[in-house]
């Protein structure tokens, strides 16, 4: 039963099964970490309160509250004030719109008071006997005052210019538990369904991830083995030189990373999760191919023989050891070669550090000397073709053919 299951594990289904593993895994590594950054705030938020939102629109409310009962104060105010027709309209159209949007708000509670007068403004019913405690016993709150602020989220915008001076006492909150009916309770019950979301792409990142690696590893082990002690049986692709493989495979990566760079990871866009899918998809399948051929050979231990420069160096090694060896052509052929090779050399660095006349001279003595040697090559390569010619001719038993001395 064990040998039976061991050659099971080496069966091709197996290792089909294993690819389709790390694929599904690569996937849902990949897709999971893509949404976690798309809420990078969600997940490092230990709280609604803790949440761009919350703060943007708690800071928002809290300008609008100062603005509304401490700058603007009133219609009349604003109309009283002088100002030109236009700039009035403007203002009132303002003080308007902050009216309406501070008496939508459930969860948002303030208390303005004028130390002067007494005169106090506050959003809580009369079934708050005291407000300030209340508004103080919240988890989110702000005071101001004309010479400081204190609040435990950060403010923004010129509250400091609008308070500077005045005699008026602001405190704010948002009250806890929320209560449905504006955008704090909406925006909380997203933020729990986003957080849910999150958490569950954590998890499945993590068993996506471990079930990714222990099928790689498990193809890395079996690649090239039919059966437990078989010989490892290379691929047909094992066939490709390894340098130009990863030259391939490196062009392939710069590619996709050029793509990539001009996609944007939406995943709220089908199409763009799609097509990010299938590039991630032939990633994973060119770079599996090639880490399991990479296997194959260290196993067989081709991975440095079975290169291109490896072929390269050893033709050209031997190429030099026949010549050496005068199996190629004569220990004096070499000599004239070096020599015509120094001789062009030093006539070129004669001629590059050259001055005018010289260089004339010089350039004319380096064409000399190469049309000498491409006339004495010609006749020897001429002389060898007849000589090639007559052997052929002899040895086909034709002893009269003329060889010309």
């Amino acid at each position: 039963m064990d040998i039976k299951l061991r050659n099971i594990s080496y069966s091709g289904g197996a290792k089909l099964a294993a690819v389709l593993i790390v694929w599904l895994g690569f996937l849902g590594a990949i897709g999971s970490c893509l949404f976690l950054l798309q809420n990078h705030e969600i997940v490092s938020a230990s709280s609604y309160r803790e949440t761009y939102s919350f703060r943007n629109d708690f800071a928002t409310l809290v300008h609008n509250t100062v603005e509304y009962h401490v700058l603007q104060k009133s219609e009349d105010t604003i109309e009283s004030s002088g100002e030109s027709p236009q700039n009035a309209a403007d203002r009132l159209q303002h003080l308007r719109r902050i009216e309406n949007k501070l008496s939508a708000t459930v969860n948002f509670v303030y208390y303005v008071r004028n130390t002067q007068t007494g005169e106090t403004w506050t959003n809580l019913g009369s079934e708050t006997a005291d407000p300030i405690r209340f508004i103080q016993g919240q988890p989110a709150t702000a005071f101001l005052n004309g010479w400081t602020s204190d609040a435990s989220i950060p403010l923004f915008g010129n509250l400091e210019d609008m308070m500077s001076g005045s005699p008026y006492e602001v405190y704010a909150a948002v009250v806890d538990p929320l209560q449905p009916g504006d955008m704090f309770y909406d925006n909380y019950l997203d933020y729990t369904r986003a957080k849910a979301r999150t958490n569950a792409a954590i998890i499945v990142s993590i068993i996506s991830f471990i079930l990714m690696a222990a099928a790689f590893v498990y193809l890395i082990y079996v690649a090239g083995r039919r059966k437990p002690d078989g010989e490892v049986v290379p691929a047909p692709v094992d066939r490709m030189y390894t340098d130009v493989y990863s030259l391939l495979v490196l062009i392939a990566a710069i590619l996709s990373l050029y793509i990539g760079i001009g996609i944007s990871p939406d995943v709220s866009n089908v199409l763009t999760v799609i097509f990010i899918a299938v590039v991630l998809s032939l990633d994973l399948f060119i770079g599996l191919s090639y880490v399991l051929s990479m296997a194959r050979q260290i196993k067989t231990g081709r991975i440095f023989t079975n290169t291109l420069l490896y072929k390269l160096g050893s033709g050209l090694k031997a190429f030099l050891r026949l010549a050496f060896q005068g199996k190629v052509f004569k220990e004096w052929i070499l000599l004239l070669l070096l020599g015509y090779g120094f001789v062009n050399g030093l006539l070129f660095v004669f001629l590059r550090d050259s001055y005018a006349e010289a260089a004339v001279i010089l350039f004319l003595l380096l064409l000399a000397f190469n049309a000498a040697v491409v006339y004495f090559v010609a006749r020897s390569l001429v002389a060898l073709t007849q000589i090639m010619e007559a052997v052929k001719e002899i040895s086909a038993g034709n002893l009269d053919y003329p060889l010309d001395s």
